[in-house]
């Protein structure tokens, strides 16, 4: 199976070389997926483009594709509201390759910021001493999380390590 760094990769690389487009920028989710969302140019085919892209990625990144494509074609109206999205991932972007074709990668993140912004500073100075901090998580409860959480502890436990283990299942 394919490691989400060896599919991103992948993508990059494949989506790049489909034609009529001269903007790409992959997405990552918040599932671990990556979406793609496409600008082609002037007189280019939609439906052949969005086609070419879910076979590119489909081949490249495996499992990891959410089989989700948004074109943005320059001959199109777009309601306001998704005009908005289209410029705001555009701009706050990674710049991968300026191309032609342009190639830029965004994150979504999980937390209170806006999913286009950069990643939160953490919350105290990331020093030597300062201990990790490990998160057991999942969106669907009853797959093992709070059982691999006690295993893990109870083995840096017994290799002599202090443990905290905090439960924050609200839902219990």
């Amino acid at each position: 199976m394919k490691h989400f760094a060896e599919a991103r990769r992948d993508a990059a690389t494949k989506i790049t070389n489909i034609p009529n487009c001269d903007r790409f920028c992959l997405i990552w989710d918040l599932r671990g997926e990556l979406r793609v969302l496409v600008r082609t140019v002037e007189g280019a085919n939609v439906a052949t483009t969005t086609a070419a892209v879910k076979a590119a990625m489909t081949d490249a990144a495996g499992a990891f594709w959410s089989d989700t494509v948004w074109v943005w074609h320059p001959g199109t109206r777009v309601p306001e509201a998704e005009k908005l999205i289209y410029e705001t991932a555009w701009s706050q972007a990674r710049v991968l390759d300026p191309g032609p074709p342009e190639l830029r990668e965004l994150d979504r993140h999980l937390s209170k910021e806006t999913w286009f912004g950069e990643p939160v500073p953490p919350p105290w100075p990331l020093l030597q001493q300062t201990a990790p901090i490990l998160s057991f998580y999942s969106f669907k409860g009853g797959v093992g999380r709070s059982t691999a959480l006690a295993g893990f502890a109870i083995q840096l436990a017994r290799a002599g390590k202090r443990v905290c283990v905090v439960d924050l299942d609200l839902e219990t």
